[in-house]
């Protein structure tokens, strides 16, 4: 369904009709930021340090700080713009994976040029990059303001509510208080909510 879309939405922007005869046009960029996230759930299963069967449910109100930079190449149609993104992002503690993402934006108002307030959502996939981990989630939407500097340079900010779906690389155990190596991890997810600012070289 999420490749469906993306190849409507791309076939969409390259009607010329939908855009007053505006030719689609290059765009790229570099971009970094960090995302909050301040609640959590979740589910463990996993064998103790005394050799035991146990599980763990995780329903916490937590801040956890994650990183992120991104490439990012696309392209730009009037007011819609749509970019293909990779680059590196921490998605639960101890894990950091390669993302591969498609993230939309819409500017709103009639400036002449693509500048001012826009709405943006994005979605994409954590490639692990550690033995032993699997595929991570992340989807987010809000806006931000871009800052046109010249023709062709710009500056996004960004202010979004993000949702992430993990396998943690790391698990303490609530009663020994111990770290449980990654081999005795039978099964665990996290899913994790949170708020995410970032800045962005657009050319």
């Amino acid at each position: 369904m999420k490749r469906r879309f993306a190849i409507l939405l791309l076939i969409a922007c390259l009607q010329p009709s939908l855009f007053a005869g505006e030719r689609p046009r290059f765009t790229c960029g570099v971009g970094w930021g960090s995302v909050t996230h301040f609640y959590e759930n979740g589910y463990s299963l996993y064998i103790t340090p005394d050799k035991y069967l146990a599980e763990n449910f995780i329903n916490d109100w937590k801040l956890n700080f994650n990183a992120a930079f991104e490439l990012r190449a696309g392209i730009a149609c009037r007011r819609c713009e749509l970019y293909a993104y990779s680059g590196y992002r921490g998605y639960a503690p101890g894990t950091l994976q390669l993302p591969a993402g498609l993230r939309l934006q819409l500017f709103v108002g009639r400036q002449k040029r693509v500048e001012g307030c826009f709405l943006t959502a994005d979605s994409s996939v954590g490639i692990p990059l550690r033995k032993g981990e699997i595929h991570s989630f992340s989807a987010l939407c809000g806006g931000g303001y871009r800052l046109r500097l010249s023709p062709s340079f710009a500056i996004d900010y960004s202010l979004v509510l993000n949702y992430g779906r993990a396998r943690p690389n790391k698990i303490t155990d609530p009663i020994s208080n111990q770290v449980i190596d990654t081999e005795d991890i039978r099964n665990a997810f996290v899913n994790q909510f949170g708020i995410g600012i970032g800045m962005a070289l657009v050319f």
